[in-house]
Formats: structure tokens, C-alpha cells, sequence
């Protein structure tokens, strides 16, 4: 019996580490979304330089969050296997935990799959521009004049 509410305490205090960790992902998941909603503007803008700081900041916000998962893993599994010990209140902290955590993870998601898109056409653009610049340059240098023969090499034979 005693050995029971040993296991049951080991249980609950799992479920709170887990219960923080998912508040920590969220928090992480929180400023990443801000990012997120921030990078759309300098793509359009083709602010390179910033973009390229903003994306180092969201790669540090990942692997903060890969941490905040990997330090709750073990204690997940461990409430998982017995998450019928668990009151109610605790198990609807949990499932509205995760719940909350899947929602921002899809919507960040949803930001980066249109940002990829807008990203894919800037490029796009940018390289029929450029493929402008060079069918002009090329047209432009078929007016000039060339000679067969370098005026040194004319002088020499004449």
C-alpha cells in the first residue's frame, strides 16, 4: 500500500514536471510565432541581413525548445503509463498542455510554408529580372561595332 502512493506521488510529480515543460514549449513556441509573423515583411522587403538574424534567432528558439522536450521526455513516458492514477484537474492540465503546444506548432507551421512560398517567388522574380538585365546587356552589346583585328595588329601589317 505504501508502495502504491510512493508510485502515485512519482506519478503526480511527473505530471507536474510535464506540466511545466509544456507551459516552457509553449512560452518558447510563443516568441517563435512572433518571429514567425515578423519574417514574412522582410522577405517582401528582401532585407536580407535582417532576415538572416531573424532566422539565427528562431534557429536558438528550436533548440531551446528541442531541450524543453528533451528534459520532459522520461517523465512523459512515466505519466503516460499510468495516467489513470492522475485527478482530473492534472490530466486536463496535460491534454490542454499538448493541445495548446500543437496548435502553435501548426500555425507556426502555416506562417513558414506561406513564407517559403513567398520566398520561392522573390526568387523567381529576381532571377527574370536579372534574366532581363542580361538578354538587355547582350542585345545592347550586339549594336556595338566589332572589329576583326586590333588597330595594333592592322598598323603592324599596313
Amino acid at each position: 500500500m505504501n508502495r502504491s502512493n510512493d508510485s502515485t506521488r512519482s506519478v503526480h510529480e511527473s505530471a507536474t514536471t510535464v506540466v511545466r515543460g509544456l507551459d516552457r514549449q509553449y512560452e518558447i513556441l510563443m516568441d517563435l510565432q512572433k518571429l514567425a509573423g515578423s519574417q514574412g515583411a522582410l522577405i517582401e522587403a528582401g532585407e536580407h541581413d535582417s532576415l538572416l538574424r531573424l532566422v539565427q534567432r528562431r534557429q536558438d528558439l528550436v533548440q531551446a525548445l528541442e531541450q524543453a522536450r528533451a528534459d520532459m521526455t522520461e517523465e512523459m513516458s512515466h505519466v503516460r503509463q499510468d495516467m489513470s492514477s492522475l485527478d482530473d484537474q492534472l490530466r486536463d492540465r496535460i491534454g490542454d498542455g499538448v493541445s495548446k503546444v500543437q496548435e502553435l506548432v501548426n500555425s507556426i507551421a502555416a506562417t513558414d510554408m506561406e513564407d517559403a512560398r513567398r520566398l520561392s517567388e522573390c526568387q523567381s522574380e529576381r532571377r527574370l529580372r536579372l534574366g532581363n538585365i542580361v538578354a538587355a546587356t547582350t542585345a545592347r552589346n550586339s549594336y556595338q561595332p566589332t572589329s576583326a583585328a586590333s588597330s595594333r595588329f592592322a598598323d603592324a601589317k599596313g
